[in-house]
């Protein structure tokens, strides 16, 4: 999670999951089978539950990670993202990442194919390079945790 620098929760030494919930979250919607294993039922400011999906519809539904940072620039709104999107923005000292230590959210993938079918050499290509990605991005947002999370 992430706020502008003179948020009233970045005084804090730890921020609790329940803490955020006092503020409008920004955000893509967040799947049900995601949104359940880590915020509770009641969700304060930071959005709602889709009555239709379940989905986590934050307080701030966006689709563009580009322009979240303009929504905390003025406001006492809460990003949820990645180190990576808001790397140009803690590097201008726009955004601070919060002392948040409860559980993350987290996402896992992955490929799905019939049984007992060879892939074309177009698809295993592309799985790789998924793969490829995924380890370069794991690097990058290690090395920015060493950076802007101690």
């Amino acid at each position: 999670m992430f706020c502008r620098p003179e948020h009233p929760l970045h005084s804090k030494r730890s921020v609790s999951l329940a803490k955020t919930l006092d503020f409008p979250w920004v955000a893509s919607r967040i799947p049900l089978r995601l949104a359940t294993q880590v915020l509770p039922a009641a969700l304060g400011s930071a959005g709602a539950y889709d009555p239709v999906t379940g989905d986590f519809v934050p307080a701030i539904e966006i689709d563009v990670p580009m322009q979240i940072a303009q929504f905390l620039e003025n406001s006492n709104a809460l990003a949820v993202g990645t180190l990576s999107t808001f790397e140009q923005e803690l590097l201008a000292g726009a955004v601070i990442p919060l002392p948040l230590h409860d559980p993350a959210l987290y996402t896992r993938y992955g490929f799905i194919h019939l049984k007992e079918r060879s892939l074309p050499p177009a698809v295993k290509a592309n799985m790789q390079e998924v793969r490829t990605l995924e380890i370069e991005i794991r690097q990058k947002e290690h090395q920015l945790a060493k950076n802007y999370l101690n």
